[in-house]
């Protein structure tokens, strides 16, 4: 079984594979609003999004990056609702759901727990990938993370 490796948002990055990365990219699922009917469009879609790349990469556990505060309200309102839809999904489909702290994941990535967006991006290229941004480029870190950190060396 693979593993699914998420920075939430709207625009997610995610990373796939299970003892190498196999896959990783950016799902930009929409512009933002304030309107509740595209709001709520929005996690419609992220949930079947989500659906699929289980499925299609038969994944057996997700890991996203977990964001204590952000800048904004708007952002943490839509990151609740992400993390709630991805529970949601996850719980339906059995499949395990881990949460790891944005520092954790820059600490272990880079070396420093407070690197940048563009430090991210730099390292993922460092280490042979093509990340098109920064969520990419922090969903292969979190990917990293797991797979170094030993918290899944599953068949």
């Amino acid at each position: 079984m693979n593993i699914l490796c998420l920075d939430l948002g709207a625009k997610t990055g995610w990373a796939v594979g299970n003892k190498t990365l196999e896959n990783s990219g950016t799902k930009k699922l929409s512009s933002t609003t304030r309107k509740d009917v595209e709001i709520g469009r929005k996690f419609n879609g992220f949930d079947a999004w989500l659906l699929t790349m289980i499925a299609s990469r038969k994944v057996g556990k997700v890991y996203f990056e977990d964001v204590k505060s952000h800048k904004g309200v708007l952002a943490s309102h839509a990151f609740g609702g992400y993390l709630a839809v991805l529970q949601m999904r996850c719980g339906k489909s059995g499949i395990q759901l881990e949460g790891v702290g944005v520092g954790t994941i820059k600490k272990h990535f880079t070396g420093h727990g407070k690197a940048s967006k563009q430090m991210m991006i730099d390292e993922a290229i460092a280490r042979g990938h093509e990340p098109i941004d920064d969520n990419e480029a922090d969903a292969i870190a979190l990917f990293y993370y797991v797979l170094e950190g030993q918290i899944v060396n599953e068949k």
